[in-house]
């Protein structure tokens, strides 16, 4: 199975439980170990606040390592303004 989740085009606060359920099931099915590495592809985000970003802190926290992949303009931008630039540098894992 591939290894990578893809973030939704709004992800923001009116679809963050969606995105949450969406996440536990593709775990779920991926049966990964809690100290798996899973990409995140960020490719298509085009809206998004600070409740996107604290759902990928909280699956950072729950053990999962993370690595961004192919970020959006907006969530490159989000990163910044948020102080958290170093989650899109090549290779970082979370």
């Amino acid at each position: 199975m591939n290894h990578c989740f893809e973030l939704p085009e709004d992800f923001n606060v009116y679809h963050a439980e969606e995105t949450l359920e969406s996440l536990r099931v593709w775990l779920a099915q991926a049966q990964l170990e809690e100290a798996a590495l899973i990409d995140i592809s960020a490719a298509r985000v085009a809206e998004m606040d600070g409740t996107g970003l604290q759902l990928l802190a909280s699956l950072r926290n729950s053990g999962y390592r993370l690595r961004i992949v192919d970020a959006s303009r907006k969530f490159a931008e989000a990163c910044t303004v948020t102080g958290n630039s170093a989650w899109l540098e090549a290779g970082a894992v979370l």
